[in-house]
C-alpha cells in the first residue's frame, strides 16, 4: 500500500480529533455550553464509526484482488514453407567404338557397335563414320536409334588386287559411334514460403498456428522465432503427413530455451511460451 492510500484515514482522524478538543477547551473556557459540548461529541462519534469502514478498505483487500504484475512478452513469428524440387535438362556426349579391323586384299568385313542409354536419357542423336582408315576400298557406315539401345553397323573393303594377284598390305579402320543425349540433373531445392503468422503474446499463453492445407500431401518445414526483452528465440523442423491420419513432427534445429513445449493437435501447431 502506498502512502497516499492513508491520507484519507489521517484527514478523517485529525478532523475527530479537533472535534473533541474543541468540546471540552470550549466547555472549560465558558464559550461552549454542556449542550453544544455534548452536540460537537456526538458528531465526532459519527465521524468516528464512519471512518471505520474507510479505514478497513485502506488496510485489508480481497483474496481476490492481486497487485498489478508486468507481464512479459513476445513476439512471435511463424513460417510455413515447402522445397521445391530444381532441375536442368544438359546434353551429355557420347563416343563407343568398334577398336581396329583389320583387313587383307579386297577382303570386306562388317562390324557392330552398340551403346547403352542410361535411365532417364531423353532426345538421344547419334551418327556413326569410319575413322583411321588405311589401304580400304571403300566403306559403309549406319546407324540405328532405338532405345535404350543404338546401334552402329558398318563395313569396310579391302584394296583390289594389282596384275601380280598383289596389294598393299595393313588395311584397317575403326567404327565410331558418336551422339548425345538429354539428362536431367537435380539441383538443391528451393524453399518456397507457404504461409506466415505474426502475432503478440504473454508469457505462459499457448500460441496456436494453423497448419497449411499443403501439410495434408506433402512435408511442410516450418520455422519459429520469438523475441522479447532477453535474447531471442528459434526453433525449426519438418511436419510430414501419416498414411493412417495426422501429422509427424520433428524437431530438426532449437537456438534458446522457448517455447518450452511443441506439438499438433489437430490441424494445428501448438507452443507453450
Amino acid at each position: 500500500m502506498t502512502r497516499l492510500s492513508y491520507l484519507p484515514l489521517v484527514a478523517l482522524a485529525a478532523a475527530f480529533i479537533v472535534l473533541v478538543y474543541i468540546a471540552f477547551a470550549g466547555v472549560r473556557r465558558g464559550v461552549l455550553s454542556h449542550r453544544s459540548r455534548a452536540l460537537l461529541l456526538i458528531a465526532a462519534a459519527v465521524l468516528l464509526v464512519g471512518s471505520v469502514p474507510l479505514a478497513i478498505r485502506s488496510v485489508w483487500k480481497p483474496d481476490g484482488v492481486k497487485p498489478n504484475v508486468t507481464v512479459e512478452k513476445f513476439n512471435v513469428a511463424v513460417e510455413f514453407s515447402v522445397h521445391q524440387a530444381n532441375t536442368e535438362v544438359v546434353r551429355v556426349p557420347f563416343t563407343a567404338g568398334s577398336g581396329s579391323v583389320n583387313i587383307g586384299c579386297e577382303e570386306a568385313r562388317s562390324v557392330r557397335v552398340q551403346f547403352p542409354l542410361p535411365p532417364g536419357a531423353e532426345e538421344p542423336t547419334a551418327t556413326a563414320e569410319w575413322v583411321n582408315l588405311n589401304n580400304i576400298e571403300s566403306q559403309t557406315a549406319n546407324v540405328s536409334v532405338q532405345p535404350p539401345i543404338i546401334t552402329a553397323v558398318g563395313s569396310i573393303q579391302g584394296l583390289h588386287r594389282t596384275f601380280l594377284l598383289n596389294c598393299p598390305g595393313g588395311g584397317h579402320g575403326e567404327l565410331l559411334l558418336r551422339g548425345q543425349y538429354s539428362a536431367k540433373h537435380e539441383l538443391p531445392a528451393t524453399p518456397v514460403v507457404i504461409k506466415t503468422l505474426h502475432d503478440v503474446a504473454d508469457r505462459g499463453q499457448v500460441f496456436a498456428a494453423a497448419l497449411p492445407q499443403t501439410a495434408n500431401s506433402q512435408q511442410v518445414y516450418f520455422k519459429a522465432t520469438i523475441s522479447g526483452a532477453g535474447s531471442p528465440s528459434s526453433l525449426e523442423g519438418i511436419i510430414t503427413p501419416e498414411e493412417k491420419g495426422g501429422y509427424d513432427l520433428k524437431i530438426s534445429t532449437r537456438n534458446g530455451h522457448l517455447p518450452h513445449d511443441v506439438k499438433i493437435v489437430g490441424q494445428t501447431l501448438v507452443m507453450t511460451l
